[in-house]
């Protein structure tokens, strides 16, 4: 079953959808003042495996050359804030 992994907080939102995934995942986020973050995708031992530069609300990056497994992302805005999203899961 996919599903939409969401975080929010007071000052920000989070979406990964969907999870667990195939080829992609479309991230959805709102920041004040914030149009564009970087995103990186990390295994579970922390070791960066892609880095997207330029990530709009609404864009799909593509994980289709990961293989089967659980990942974390984490979003950098331009003022260096890091927010981590919760695991997602690529089939």
């Amino acid at each position: 079953m996919k599903t939409t992994t969401t975080i929010d907080t007071a000052d920000h939102s989070l979406q990964l959808a969907p999870n667990p995934t195939t080829d992609h995942i479309k991230i959805i986020y709102s920041y004040a003042g914030v149009t564009t973050v970087s995103v990186a995708i990390a295994d579970f031992n922390g070791k960066i495996l892609m880095t997207f530069d330029n990530v709009k609300s609404g864009d799909k990056i593509s994980v289709a050359n990961l293989s089967k497994g659980y990942y974390s992302l984490k979003i950098t805005t331009p003022e260096g804030k890091v927010h981590v999203a919760r695991q997602f899961g690529k089939l």
